[in-house]
């Protein structure tokens, strides 16, 4: 399932993800605007996306599975290489 996916590969994913904003706008109310601010605020992609995961963490397979769907828009050949 895309869940496990987004646990197993969280390093992977915070090193190499470069559309963390976009990501995170697709995701919308799944983040808190709160959260969103800190996201933003953050200067490298790598901080943005660890912020965000804290987001995935507490919210659950629903917004695992949409920030799973989020990638395969965004990053297709990061999560081809990914396997």
């Amino acid at each position: 399932f895309n869940a496990k996916f987004v646990d197993n590969h969280r390093a992977n994913l915070i090193q190499k993800v470069s559309m963390v904003m976009a990501i995170t706008e697709r995701l919308g109310e799944m983040v808190h605007p709160e959260t969103y601010s800190n996201i933003q605020a953050k200067k490298t992609n790598q901080d943005k996306l660890r912020v965000l995961y804290s987001t995935l963490q507490s919210g659950g397979l629903r917004v695992k599975a949409a920030f799973y769907d989020a990638l395969e828009t965004h990053e297709p050949d990061l999560l081809a290489d990914l396997g």
